[in-house]
Parts: structure tokens; sequence; C-alpha cells
């Protein structure tokens, strides 16, 4: 089972979402990757995004570096998990045959998980909070429809 995580600029929402949910599916089939809908090549985490997910004692994303979606990578990938509704039909649009494989990855809790670049303390901390509960309902999801073992 291949995933897809998806946000913009893949600096911020995604790395912490890919490593959350290869966390929470450790040991099953599945591999976890993260992309951004225009992300630049080699960016790393936004920091306020590291030393709030490190704080909390969730992932390390000291290593991450940035890629952008590309229309043939999409085809790898079982399913991807979007933030919002604009990178759907960005995905959409790259890869119109794959439609059933683009979901948003708040899915099961609330839909979509704003973007809280360049913004308070406050918005960085709800985002990540939305992140964990929606990689959490996920995976069991996931598990549940033995989409990964």
């Amino acid at each position: 089972m291949r995933i897809l995580v998806v946000c913009t600029a893949n600096i911020c929402r995604s790395p912490v979402a890919q490593l959350l949910l290869a966390k929470q599916l450790e040991g099953s089939n599945a591999v976890v990757h993260s992309a951004g809908t225009q992300a630049d090549f080699g960016r790393p985490a936004d920091p306020r995004m590291l030393e709030l997910a490190q704080a909390r004692g969730l992932v390390n994303l000291q290593q991450h570096a940035s890629q952008p979606v590309l229309p043939l990578m999409l085809n790898s990938y079982n399913i991807a998990l979007c933030m919002e509704q604009r990178h759907l039909t960005t995905l959409q649009g790259l890869a119109p045959t794959k439609l059933g494989g683009f979901k948003l990855l708040g899915h099961w809790n609330g839909g979509e998980i704003a973007d809280p670049y360049m913004g308070t303390d406050r918005q960085y901390d709800a985002a990540l909070s939305m992140i964990v509960e929606a990689t959490q309902h996920w995976a069991r999801k996931l598990r549940q429809l033995g989409m990964v073992t």
C-alpha cells in the first residue's frame, strides 16, 4: 500500500502527516510519502511546525526535503490524502483517470485542514491537532478495510 500525503509547499502539513501516518502504520505493508502541489525540490520543514511537533514528542522533521507532485508519480500511489479541496482538484487535473484515489486527509474528522504557514501559534497548533486526529482515523480505517496488512 503506497500513500501520498499532499499539501501546498510540502514543508508544513504534509511532512508531519507523512511521518505520523507512517508511525501509526509501522509494521504494516504501507509506505507513506509526501509532496506539494506548489512545492520546490529540497526545502526543509517549516521551523515552527518542526518545533511544535518535536515539543509534543510526535515526530522529528529535521531530515525532511520538499518535493512537488508530478503527474507520473501519482500512478505509483494507491491513495493520495490531501489537506484541502484545492489540492484534490489539482491532483484530479494531473491524473483524471485516478479520481477515486484522492481523498481529504480530514475526510473522517471535519474535512479540510487549513494552512497555518506564517500564521499564529494557535493556527499551527490547531493544524497539528487536526493532522494527528486525521492520521489516526486513516490508520484505523485502512486497517479495518484490510488495505494495510
